[in-house]
This record gives C-alpha cells, sequence and structure tokens, in this order.
C-alpha cells in the first residue's frame, strides 16, 4: 500500500512540474533557423501546431503530410515513418531546439508544390535574398541623400513576402541594418542548401545619365581549373562524404565541372528572364544580363544572380527609388522572374524525361 502511494506521489509531481495537458505552455517564436524552429512561422506558412505537455508531444501537419516529435528523442515520425534524426530534440520554456536533419523533414511540409517534378525531383524551393551593403557600409548614395543599404533592404523584404506568399522558402542574409562580410553572405547561402540565391544592389556612375537595370551572373569561361581546386579544396563545402568512397580524383573533378556549367546556365537563364521581367513591369531602359566576378555570386554553390535594380547617381532613379510603391514594382518583377525560371526547370524536366 505504503509503495502504491509513493507511486501516485511520484506522477502526481511529474505531471504538476511538466504542466497540464490541457493548458500548453506558451512557447516563443523564433525564425526558422538550421537549428530552432519558429513555431507562428509555421503557422504563418500554414502548418498545424498541436502540443501537449503531458507527454511533450509536439505533432507538425499540413494537409496529409504529419510530423511527431518528442523531447528528448532522437526519433520521428514522419508520415507515419520512423526516421534516426541526428540529435536530441530538446524543449523548453524558450522554443523547440531541433536537429538540423529535422528541418529538412520539416520543409517538406513547407515547401511548394509547383516546382517539384512527378517523380518528386525538388527544382525550386529556398531562395536566399541577399540585402547588399548595410550597416556601416551605406553602398551607393544619391544626390538627395538615398542610401543604396536601404533601397536594397525595403527591396529584399518586398520580395520575401512575394515569394513566400507563392509558396516559396526564402532566407535572409540581413533582415536589419546590419554589416555583413561578403563570406558570411556567401556561407548563409550555401549552408542553407538554397536553389538561388539573388543579390539585391542599386548602381551608381560618375557619368549622371546613366540609367536603367541589369543583372550579373558569374561566367568562368574555363570552368575545368576551378573544378580541379574544389575537388582539392571542397571550396564550396562539400566534403568527402559527397562522394563515394572509392570514387577517384578525376570522377571528383567532372562532377564539379558539371555543378559548375550546369549553375552557369541556371544563372544566365534566370538573368535573361528577371530583364525581360523587370522591362514589363517597369518600363525602365534594359541595360542587359552581363557577365561579372563579384564575391557573392562566384563563391555560392547554387544558380546566383546580383541585380543592379537603377541607378542613385541619376536624379530620375533616385527619385523613382525612394518610392514605396516602385520598390514594390521592383521585388514584384524579381518575384515574377524567379518564378517564370521555375516554370522553366519544370519545362526542362519535362523534356528531359521525354527525350530519354
Amino acid at each position: 500500500m505504503n509503495r502504491l502511494i509513493k507511486l501516485i506521489f511520484f506522477v502526481c509531481l511529474v505531471v504538476s512540474l511538466m504542466g497540464c495537458a490541457t493548458a500548453p505552455r506558451s512557447v516563443r517564436a523564433y525564425p526558422v533557423s538550421p537549428r530552432t524552429i519558429g513555431v507562428e512561422e509555421l503557422k504563418r506558412k500554414g502548418v498545424n501546431v498541436e502540443y501537449n505537455s503531458l507527454t511533450r508531444r509536439i505533432s507538425l501537419s499540413k494537409g496529409s503530410q504529419v510530423i511527431n516529435i518528442v523531447d528528448g528523442f532522437s526519433l520521428a515520425e514522419v508520415n507515419g515513418r520512423m526516421e534516426k534524426l541526428n540529435s536530441y530534440v530538446e524543449l523548453d520554456r524558450d522554443g523547440i531546439y531541433m536537429p538540423s536533419v529535422l528541418i529538412d523533414f520539416l520543409n517538406t511540409l513547407i515547401q511548394p508544390k509547383a516546382f517539384i517534378s512527378k517523380e518528386g525531383v525538388v527544382l525550386l524551393r529556398r531562395i536566399v535574398i541577399d540585402a547588399g551593403h548595410g550597416g556601416k557600409d551605406p553602398g551607393a548614395i544619391g544626390a538627395k541623400g538615398l542610401k543604396e543599404k536601404d533601397v536594397n533592404l525595403d527591396v529584399a523584404k518586398r520580395l520575401k513576402k512575394v515569394l513566400e506568399e507563392k509558396g516559396l522558402d526564402v532566407i535572409m542574409t540581413r533582415d536589419t541594418d546590419v554589416f555583413l562580410t561578403l563570406s558570411r553572405r556567401v556561407c548563409i547561402a550555401n549552408g542553407s542548401r538554397a536553389d538561388l540565391f539573388v543579390s539585391i544592389h542599386a548602381n551608381a556612375s560618375g557619368y549622371r545619365q546613366a540609367n536603367g537595370f541589369e543583372v550579373y551572373y558569374f561566367d568562368f569561361e574555363d570552368s575545368l581549373p576551378r573544378a580541379i581546386s574544389s575537388a582539392e579544396n571542397s571550396t564550396l563545402g562539400y566534403d568527402s562524404n559527397n562522394f563515394h568512397k572509392n570514387a577517384s580524383f578525376s570522377s571528383k573533378v567532372i562532377l564539379w565541372d558539371l555543378l559548375y556549367t550546369q549553375n552557369r546556365l541556371d544563372s544566365q537563364a534566370l538573368a535573361n528572364i528577371l530583364c525581360q521581367e523587370a522591362k514589363r513591369y517597369l518600363g525602365v531602359r534594359m541595360r542587359g544580363v552581363k557577365r561579372a566576378r563579384f564575391y557573392v555570386i562566384k563563391n555560392t554553390r547554387s544558380p546566383a544572380v546580383l541585380v543592379e535594380t537603377g541607378f542613385l547617381s541619376n536624379s530620375e532613379e533616385e527619385r523613382k527609388l525612394s518610392y514605396g510603391w516602385y520598390r514594390q514594382q521592383v521585388a514584384e518583377s524579381i518575384a515574377s522572374g524567379i518564378l517564370r525560371f521555375g516554370e522553366l526547370k519544370k519545362g526542362s524536366a519535362r523534356f528531359a524525361r521525354s527525350s530519354n
């Protein structure tokens, strides 16, 4: 009898410490990062979040897809299938700390369906938007005092909102007025496994009449030396785990060369589409697609472009870029180009399948 009383007391104590199952604790929302889930962010993207404080189980669902996780466990139930995680889930009053592998499972709930092939191959899901300059680096400054860093950030935020409304997963290199090194921007892009990298800038010239919209992409005329360097040093973040243990050095060079070639072609295609959409949306002078070796588009391992939205050194374009409505049009034109690029990728995948 005494043992039974002690057992009941212990159970009551545990329940009192954990909280009531019908009154879940408030979980503070965090921005989604490689290690932390933001509850409110997931809800905003249409993911239903249910929490039971007695069992400490969190259920994440969208449509027919369900992920169940439990505090202190390194397993997740993903659509009825048990998956081993690379570390434990941790739950406290500040948030839900998750293994990086689980974030990939979560992205299957929120990724867009429009750019996934019938075979389940993800063609376009995650976009990294890079608002150029920031903090102590103002970038170009117009005659009226308009700073490039402010224009870039506002356009980037508007672009993020438009793309997320279309179902895409968007990561910003910066969402406040802070200074980031170029290498840090590249690390964010490569670490997020981005499908596209878009850097937003505004132009300037000593010739005050210079004006127009242009897009840059990185084009290495001979990719072989770069492929050899990458195979030797894993300069873009891949390591030996990405290759079969018996893979020869020459096969790694071939794979790197293929990656660079495909990224160059995709970057060029995206740049062309962005110029077409800018002409259609903005009616500005089109300076066209150009090649450059800017650090951020050279060192990302995804297709990457750098967009120059206009010249702050031109009084008319500085005036337009100072207006919120015009920045919104710029953002919508870039978003339209990205979505068109996604459709192009789907079309290319269909063509490739039909020709085999």
